[in-house]
């Protein structure tokens, strides 16, 4: 059989060049986005979301803090929120709201969000959830002026502990 591929001519060496580059670039360690101003709400909104995971996690290390789901990887890679997001902007960007977790436990949390309220006591102390809860109900709204502002003070604040900034 005759596949079209099979006719590429390769340069010798040019694998052994291409390999060598992916090996540098995972030997690197991991690229910050570079500092620009963003207009996007809801990228404004994730990167913030992202320096308070990021804090949380350089100042309790980088373990999933939930550790709760049926396959927690025990390590963490995103930021959590201990209340939802959906229950509004009033405490999204609350630093106390936000911890370091893995993504199994994120997705646990948000398939029985009844079962993981007591998970998150028995965690992080009934007072910070019940606080959180009285936070949740009062409304926010932030402008993308205010948005920016928020996000050049965590970020500052990551790079200051020597983090990764997002």
């Amino acid at each position: 059989m005759n596949y079209w591929y099979s006719k590429i001519k390769i340069k010798p060496g040019a694998l052994k060049k291409r390999w060598e580059k992916r090996a540098a670039r995972a030997k690197t360690p991991q690229r910050t986005i570079p500092i620009r101003k963003v207009s996007n709400r809801q990228e404004l909104k994730r990167r913030i979301v992202r320096n308070l995971g990021l804090l949380d996690a350089a100042k309790n290390g980088r373990d999933c803090r939930i550790k709760k789901a049926k396959h927690c990887l025990g390590v963490g890679s995103i930021a959590y929120h201990i209340i939802p997001q959906m229950r509004g902007d009033a405490t999204r960007f609350v630093r106390e709201n936000v911890v370091w977790a893995c993504v199994a436990c994120n997705r646990g949390e948000q398939m029985n969000r009844s079962l993981y309220r007591q998970y998150h006591v028995d965690i992080f102390g009934k007072e910070r959830v019940e606080n959180l809860e009285s936070i949740a109900r009062g409304e926010a709204h932030f402008s993308i002026a205010a948005l920016q502002t928020i996000l050049e003070n965590t970020r500052a604040e990551v790079i200051s502990r020597g983090g990764v900034q997002a």
